[in-house]
C-alpha cells in the first residue's frame, strides 16, 4: 500500500486516502489493453470496461487505505484484497432471476448496511493499536511533548 509510503513522506491523511485511491485506480488500466488484444474488443468497449474497473477500484483503494490507516496492518487491506479478487463484483444479472429476486437484493441491501455499521467498530484504532491514527488527545500530547 503506498499509503503509508505517503504518510512517511509527510503527506497528510486528507491527500493520502484519495491519491492512494486514483493510483490504485490507476495501476489496474492495464485491463485496457488486455481487452483489446486478448480479448477481441473494440476500443471504445474495451475504454468502458477500463473505466469502469477503473472506478470500483478506485473505491476500494480508499477502503484499503482506510483499512490500514485504522488497523495499522498492512495485512488487512491484503486479506481485503485478495477476498474481493477471489469473489469479484456480485452479478448483477442475479436480479432478474424471478424466482429469488426479492431475497439477492435483500441479501445485497443486508450486507451494505452491515459493512456500513460494522466498519468503524471491527477497524476501531483502539483494537488494532494503529500508529498511523491517534486520538484527539493523542494528538494533544503528542504537541504537548514536541514543545518541551
Amino acid at each position: 500500500c503506498c499509503c503509508a509510503a505517503l504518510l512517511g513522506a509527510g503527506v497528510g491523511v486528507g491527500v493520502c486516502v484519495p491519491l492512494t485511491s486514483l493510483l490504485f485506480g490507476a495501476a489496474h488500466l492495464h485491463h485496457l489493453y488486455y481487452h483489446v488484444h486478448a480479448r477481441g474488443y473494440r476500443l471504445r468497449d474495451a475504454w468502458l470496461q477500463a473505466l469502469l474497473q477503473f472506478a470500483y477500484t478506485a473505491v476500494f483503494g480508499a477502503y484499503a487505505a482506510l483499512l490500514l490507516l485504522r488497523t495499522g496492518h498492512l495485512c488487512a487491506a491484503f486479506a481485503a484484497h485478495a477476498f474481493c479478487n477471489m469473489m469479484g463484483l456480485p452479478s448483477v444479472r442475479a436480479h432478474t432471476w424471478r424466482e429469488h429476486r426479492t431475497a439477492v437484493v435483500l441479501a445485497y441491501v443486508l450486507g451494505v448496511v452491515a459493512f456500513v455499521a460494522l466498519f468503524a467498530p471491527l477497524t476501531s484504532p483502539a483494537w488494532h493499536r494503529s500508529a498511523y491514527y491517534l486520538t484527539a488527545a493523542e494528538c494533544a500530547a503528542a504537541a504537548a511533548a514536541a514543545a518541551d
